[in-house]
């Protein structure tokens, strides 16, 4: 299976907005995201790889579902870097929480 580059080289764009000083590799491996290395050598590999999972097999899957924390604690760390709007600033940006979880149920 090819990945397409340009799912895959949007890391450094990513990486210029994490708050100073945040470690990638120390975070996921302190939250034990990485307890065997395999084929994802690294955490920069396994940030790309999570827009993707869709793609890959069980096994990137599992590993994404173990890194939930190590991804929230991302999300969190670039939220918390975000330049502040104030509500009357006329950006026109609004935040929204979306959740895509799907449930499926006979009837």
């Amino acid at each position: 299976m090819k990945i397409r580059p340009e799912i895959l080289d949007r890391l450094p764009e990513v990486s210029a907005r994490f708050p100073a000083g945040f470690g990638l590799e120390a975070t996921a491996r302190l939250g034990g995201v990485f307890t065997r290395v395999r084929e994802i050598k690294n955490a920069e590999t396994l940030l790309q790889l999570a827009p993707a999972y869709g793609v890959f097999g069980v096994s990137l899957l599992e590993r994404l579902c173990n890194a939930a924390p190590w991804l929230g604690d991302i999300v969190t760390a670039l939220i918390a870097n975000r330049p502040r709007f104030r509500r009357d600033s006329g950006s026109g940006y609004r935040l929204r929480a979306l959740d895509g979880t799907a449930m499926k149920a006979a009837g």
